[in-house]
Formats: C-alpha cells, sequence, structure tokens
C-alpha cells in the first residue's frame, strides 16, 4: 500500500506539466520504476513446513554393530595365574633305631681294642688318642705320648689278647680284661669303653690285678 500511494503521488506532475518532455520521460521512468516495484501487494507469505530432525532411537531387539559392541564392551583383563605350592609329603616320624644287641656292642667294642693297640705298634700316638673319651684323654695323652716313643725306640711290639669278652657293667658301660705281653713280660689290663655320641670310646685302660 505504500508503495501505490508513491505511484498515485507521481501522477500528479504527469497532468501539471503536459508540454515539458524531459519531466514527463523523467516521470514515466519513475513510474515504470514504481510499477514494477508494486507489480502488486505481495501475497501472503506461504506457511513452509519446519522439518525438524527426529533422533532415531534404537530399538530394544536391535542387534549393536560388532564394531560398536567391541567398543562399548568392558575390557576384561587376564588374572595372573595362581601357582599352587607343591604338596608337600606328610611328614613320618623318625623311627627310632632299635637298641643294639650285647653282640653287637661286643662285636663294636672288639674292633676298637684290636685298632687301639695296632696304633700302639705302629708307633702313632695320635691316631691312638682318637679312641679315648675326651675327659680320660685329657688325662692321659702324655704318658701315652712318652710310652710309644719308647716302643720306637726300642722298637718293641706288643701281643694283645682277650681274657674275658667285652661286658655290661652295672653302670651301663662295657668292660673287658685283656692280656698284654711285652719283650720282658706279662701284664693284665681292665678297658672300659662308653657309648657317647653313638660311638664306643674308651674311657678307661689300666693294668690291674
Amino acid at each position: 500500500m505504500y508503495w501505490k500511494r508513491v505511484c498515485n503521488g507521481l501522477r500528479l506532475p504527469l497532468q501539471k506539466f503536459p508540454d515539458d518532455l524531459g519531466a514527463v520521460l523523467t516521470s514515466i521512468s519513475i513510474a515504470l520504476v514504481c510499477l514494477a516495484a508494486c507489480g502488486g501487494e505481495a501475497g501472503p507469505t506461504p506457511n513452509i513446513p519446519t522439518v525438524t530432525a527426529t533422533p532415531v532411537s534404537e530399538s530394544p531387539s536391535a542387534q549393536p554393530s560388532p564394531a560398536r559392541a567391541a567398543a562399548t564392551r568392558p575390557l576384561v583383563t587376564a588374572s595372573p595365574a595362581v601357582t599352587k605350592p607343591p604338596a608337600t609329603a606328610t611328614e613320618q616320624p623318625t623311627a627310632t633305631a632299635p637298641p643294639e644287641s650285647d653282640t653287637e656292642n661286643a662285636a663294636a667294642i672288639r674292633r676298637i681294642v684290636r685298632d687301639y693297640w695296632a696304633a700302639f705298634n705302629d708307633y702313632d700316638a695320635e691316631r691312638a688318642l682318637n679312641f679315648l673319651e675326651t675327659g680320660y684323654r685329657a688325662l692321659e695323652e702324655e704318658p701315652i705320648r712318652r710310652d710309644i716313643r719308647r716302643m720306637r725306640l726300642f722298637r718293641v711290639k706288643l701281643e694283645v689278647s682277650e681274657e674275658t669278652p667285652p661286658t655290661r657293667n652295672a653302670n651301663g658301660d662295657y668292660e673287658t680284661y685283656l692280656a698284654v705281653a711285652t719283650p720282658i713280660d706279662t701284664r693284665r689290663l681292665l678297658m672300659v669303653f662308653q657309648r657317647l655320641d653313638g660311638h664306643w670310646r674308651i674311657a678307661f685302660s689300666g693294668e690291674v690285678e
């Protein structure tokens, strides 16, 4: 409507100055411009429907793609293997060795007697002293070393024989009587043995009547 009023107002100069050709041409040009602009009132603006994007919700029954499932799947780490300690065999109680018989003890003592006097005849004082019980060795070490030195000096050899077999006495020790022959005489000896730490040791050796 505004542009109509403008165009109607421009028609007045055409009626008032018909003889003015320049003005007429100018008025015509302006009129044409107005007509072009006022070619008709613009109709109502058509309603253009607005299309809104509706988010597509996943169907509950739809299965996720493998890639998406792998991405959303929680990472499962392998727990370290637990090494079980090897099964141990049930400990068995230590078997106690049965006490040795008198026959076995007598045989062991006879071996000691033989080896002890053999050390004298070999003039080996250190080997002879190893058969003695610790306390008895402390008392008899020097006399034994002196006797063996004399035997070596005169090249003496002893002959030893058993008078009585090794027998257990009232103290639980074993004792035996021996006859020891020298180049000039024969002497009677008593030897007593004690068992210490599983080994028989000489606890006494001396001349008796």
